[in-house]
């Protein structure tokens, strides 16, 4: 009986702290994580990101779902990283390319996967292999505007394909 007790707690651990998914502004967040590995984005600009780090970067991706009849555009949000806001750089549809030019998806399909990206510094961020971030809304109202997350640090490995995250999510919960 007591074996039984342990492997039930055991169990009812892991469930809690593996895999889930969180509301936020516009949707459900269903995957965050950071990554060394080198990112291929269309059509980006560096010139339009100054404050950007040219050296030591980290890139941070958001998977999520949009609710029915709100847009997603790049310009809606950024991350807190430890007080630096760091700007979404591209958006892509489920494992499709990254693109900066696109700033909008204005018709997003319900139960659609969608990634945003950013870059941060890595001397801030992804020093841990959990790191507590806030993806913020940089337009108001200030209701709901920050949702802390947890972000997977992936170090060298590529991001998960936002076409493998089943839609429960695999986010990590927040404590």
């Amino acid at each position: 009986m007591k074996k039984l007790f342990l492997c039930f707690l055991v169990l009812l651990s892991g469930f809690l702290v593996c895999a889930g998914s969180r509301p936020f502004r516009s949707g459900i967040i269903l995957a965050a994580e950071l990554s060394k590995a080198p990112q291929q984005i269309r059509n980006f600009d560096e010139s339009a990101y100054p404050e950007l780090p040219r050296q030591n970067i980290i890139y941070a991706q958001v998977v999520l779902t949009v609710f029915n009849g709100r847009a997603l555009s790049r310009f809606d949000y950024s991350i807190n990283a430890f007080g630096q806001d760091c700007k979404c750089v591209a958006i892509k549809t489920a494992d499709g390319p990254w693109i900066a030019d696109n700033g909008d998806i204005q018709f997003p399909k319900e139960k659609q996967k969608y990634a945003m990206l950013f870059i941060l510094d890595n001397r801030v961020a992804g020093l841990d292999n959990k790191e507590k971030l806030s993806l913020k809304c940089n337009y108001p109202p200030a209701k709901y505007a920050e949702t802390p997350l947890i972000f997977t640090n992936r170090k060298t490995a590529n991001f998960t394909r936002a076409g493998q995250i089943p839609a429960k999510g695999i986010l990590t919960e927040n404590k």
